[in-house]
C-alpha cells in the first residue's frame, strides 16, 4: 500500500473516531445541561412551595393573635351568654338559619343589615379588607367571619350563604384541632377562589368560645409565585392543589383546570403541588 492511502486511511479512521466522539460529547453534555436545568426547576418549585407555605402559616398566626382582642372575646362572651340564656338555642339558631337562606341573593333582611352593619363586623372590614388594599393595592382576603361556641354568625365582613356554621366539617375541625386550612375552593359568598383558613377562638381561661374563618385570596397566593417568569421552551411548571386543579403555570392556562387524570406528562414536566391546603 503506498504511503498516501495510508495515510488517507489514517486520517480517516482518525475523522470518524472524531466524529463518535463529538456525538458522544453532544449526548453527555445535553443530559448534564437537561439535569442542571430539571434540577433548578426542582429548586424553584420547592422555593415556590415554601413561600407560599410560609405566607398561609404568617396569616393563621394572624388571625390566632387577631382572636386573642379584648374586643373579640367580650363580643363572643356576650353572644354565647345570650344563647345559654334561651330556653331552647338550637331551636332559635335553626329558625334563623332558615330565614337566613330563604332570603333573595340580591337582598338583605333587617337582621342581616344589623349584623353586617355591626361594631365587630365593620371593625372586621377595616382590618382585614381596608388596611390591606391600602397596604398591597388588593385583598389579601375575599371573607372573614366569626361565630360563637354554637355556630351562629356574630360578625361578618358581608353577607355568608348561611347562618349557622356549626354544621360544616371545617367548623368542627377547627373546634378540635385548633386550626384547619382547606384546599382552594371557589366561594359562593365572595364570588371568587380562595383558601380557607379557619381558627379556633379561646377565652382567657383556654374555654372555647368562637370559630373564625378568613378567605385568603388566590392573588395574595400568587403574589408568592414566580412561574409565570420562566420561559424555557421545554419545560411547563404547574402550580396545582392537592386535587389537581391548576391556579398558577408558566404557560398559559385555565384557572381551576383539572389535570389530575392527564397522562400525558412527560418527564421534562415539573408540576408543583400546593399541598396542606
Amino acid at each position: 500500500m503506498k504511503i498516501g492511502t495510508k495515510l488517507s486511511t489514517a486520517f480517516l479512521i482518525v475523522v470518524i473516531a472524531m466524529i463518535f466522539l463529538s456525538a458522544y460529547f453532544i449526548n453527555v453534555s445535553s443530559r448534564t445541561l437537561e439535569n442542571s436545568v430539571g434540577k433548578n426547576f426542582m429548586f424553584l418549585a420547592e422555593d415556590t412551595l415554601e413561600k407560599i407555605s410560609s405566607d398561609i402559616e404568617h396569616r393563621v398566626k394572624h388571625l390566632k393573635l387577631y382572636c386573642r382582642s379584648e374586643r373579640v372575646i367580650s363580643v363572643l362572651e356576650t353572644s354565647n351568654t345570650a344563647s345559654e340564656r334561651q330556653d331552647n338555642p338550637q331551636e332559635r339558631i335553626t329558625s334563623l338559619d332558615k330565614d337566613w337562606q330563604a332570603a333573595p341573593l340580591d337582598q338583605e333582611t333587617q337582621f342581616m343589615k344589623q349584623l353586617i352593619a355591626g361594631g365587630l363586623s365593620r371593625q372586621l372590614r377595616a382590618d382585614f379588607f381596608e388596611f390591606w388594599e391600602y397596604e398591597q393595592g388588593y385583598h389579601i382576603f375575599e371573607e372573614v367571619f366569626i361565630t360563637n361556641k354554637y355556630g351562629e354568625l356574630v360578625a361578618a365582613s358581608n353577607r355568608t350563604t348561611d347562618y349557622r356554621q356549626d354544621d360544616e366539617n371545617w367548623w368542627q375541625a377547627a373546634r378540635k384541632n385548633g386550626w384547619v386550612i382547606q384546599d382552594v375552593i371557589y366561594d359562593e359568598s365572595a364570588k371568587n377562589y380562595a383558601v380557607p383558613l379557619c381558627v379556633r377562638i379561646e377565652n382567657d381561661r383556654e374555654e372555647f368560645i368562637g370559630v373564625i374563618k378568613a378567605l385568603l385570596s388566590t392573588q395574595s397566593i400568587l403574589a408568592k409565585s414566580t412561574l409565570s417568569l420562566i420561559r424555557h421552551e421545554t419545560t411547563e411548571m404547574r402550580l396545582v392543589t392537592k386535587k389537581g386543579k391548576v391556579i398558577d403555570s408558566s404557560r398559559p392556562f385555565q384557572l381551576f383546570e383539572d389535570i389530575s387524570t392527564n397522562k400525558d406528562r412527560s418527564c421534562e414536566e415539573r408540576t408543583t403541588i400546593l399541598s396542606g391546603c
